[in-house]
């Protein structure tokens, strides 16, 4: 009879367990299956440590991001942004040893006006924040602030925009605003 042959199939195959079920929704798995598009997000990190330390940090706290991938070379993140492997945000760390974050920010926002940038570093944010706003950054975080860097990268995803400091010529729009347009 059919129904046994469907009742032995069912009883037959492996139920995955708790682990694997909290992976599969954690991986985007869920909401795949929902028809809902993750949010992604790449790194560029000079500092192999760092770049660890935020894999294991982040994919324990970003629920509905995926982390879609990491390098150590600014040109690989370039590239990665200006074809198909465009990430919604990409973490920048403004001092690198091969090209600083500016000039990663600036070239990437050059060509591409859909990614959310988030410069991040672990020196005192002014060093940085108002070149990286000029850049085309929309927000600027510490390494050091786990709860910031983690809300950061939410808001930056849903096209919003942090700087500490709201002076005059720092710029927090959205990618693609000044047109009068807004990220899909």
């Amino acid at each position: 009879m059919k129904s046994d042959e469907a009742h032995r199939s069912l009883v037959s195959r492996r139920t995955p367990g708790p682990a694997a079920i909290i992976g599969w929704i954690r991986s985007g798995g869920m909401f795949e299956a929902m028809g809902i598009r993750m949010k992604t997000l790449g790194v560029v990190d000079n500092d192999r440590f760092a770049l660890c330390a935020l894999k294991a940090y982040l994919d324990q706290t970003l629920d509905g991001i995926t982390l879609a991938w990491m390098t150590e070379h600014a040109n690989t993140a370039i590239a990665r942004c200006v074809t198909g492997e465009r990430p919604d945000v990409l973490l920048v760390d403004m001092s690198r040893g091969d090209i600083d974050g500016v000039p990663v920010i600036r070239t990437i926002r050059e060509r591409d006006r859909h990614t959310s940038l988030v410069a991040m570093t672990s020196f005192p944010l002014d060093e940085y924040a108002a070149d990286a706003a000029t850049a085309g950054a929309q927000a600027i975080v510490s390494k050091n602030d786990l709860q910031g860097l983690q809300d950061t990268i939410r808001l930056a995803a849903t096209g919003g925009a942090s700087f500490p400091d709201r002076r005059p010529g720092i710029r927090t729009d959205p990618p693609g605003a000044e047109n009068g347009n807004r990220p899909s």
